[in-house]
């Protein structure tokens, strides 16, 4: 189910699918395939060889927004971490909603493509993610090379109990990420706070990547919602997942 409607905040919510029916307002590409059984869009499956994108099919300017969502990895090769997916606002001038990058285990779906991606690794690509196989991190321009990482307190990404929640801030080049796992009771916690250098707005579209190489796992999106604002913005007090005006640390769930 898509959404057009104006919510509080001078912000407007553009998108709010959970995808427990046909998501025509989307392009999946690749080998990404909702699962209309379970209410999921899977990006890929455990299969060596898999890529996967979905976008929404409206661009919408990229300058103050709020994303949120649900992703599960797992279920795949034994001792074996591959490879991650991202979230990612393509620059629309230069790549559509049908846009699907490179795979394998190192470039998610992303590489190769435009605009900006937040990853979520499980594939240790040697030094351009600090040899590390968990992190969150901020990729830029189609490059699988982050210019942000954090390995640091961000639990096991890969086959954890539950589901992992999102919330990314957006504001003029700065990108906070707020991640979540109440099954593993660990609380709402800000894992990136980075701002992208020289940062133009532009329009773009919203989605999601993924890949296999010949390790594998399955990636799995939920629940995505976006807000764009149309000026500063600000969130309700009582909801205990919303952030504060200037964008600041995340209220901790009750």
């Amino acid at each position: 189910l898509v959404i057009y409607i104006a919510t509080p905040a001078l912000a407007v919510k553009v998108i709010d699918e959970d995808f427990n029916q046909p998501a025509p307002s989307f392009s999946f590409n690749g080998h990404a395939t909702q699962e209309l059984e379970k209410g999921v869009v899977l990006l890929t499956e455990a299969i060596g060889g898999q890529t996967g994108s979905f976008f929404f099919n409206m661009p919408f300017n990229v300058s103050v927004f709020r994303a949120r969502f649900d992703f599960w990895i797992g279920g795949g090769n034994p001792n074996d971490n591959g490879a991650g997916l991202t979230f990612a606002v393509l620059d629309a001038a230069v790549s559509g909603p049908a846009s699907l990058g490179n795979g394998g285990p190192a470039g998610m779906g992303y590489e190769g493509l435009s605009g900006f991606a937040i990853e979520f690794d499980t594939w240790n690509d040697g030094q351009i993610d600090q040899d590390s196989e968990n992190h969150v991190g901020v990729d830029i321009d189609g490059s699988i090379a982050s210019i942000f990482i954090n390995s640091s307190f961000i639990p096991e990404l890969e086959d954890s109990p539950g589901i992992f929640n999102v919330i990314i801030p957006f504001q003029n080049g700065n990108i906070k990420v707020f991640l979540r796992n109440r099954q593993i009771r660990y609380p709402w916690t800000k894992v990136v706070d980075f701002t992208i250098p020289d940062f133009v707005p532009y329009r773009g579209y919203f989605g999601f990547t993924a890949s296999t190489g010949g390790i594998t796992n399955i990636h799995q999106i939920d629940n995505f919602s976006l807000d764009i604002f149309r000026g500063t913005p600000s969130a309700p007090a009582k909801n205990p997942a919303s952030l504060a005006t200037t964008w600041g640390n995340l209220k901790k769930s009750q």
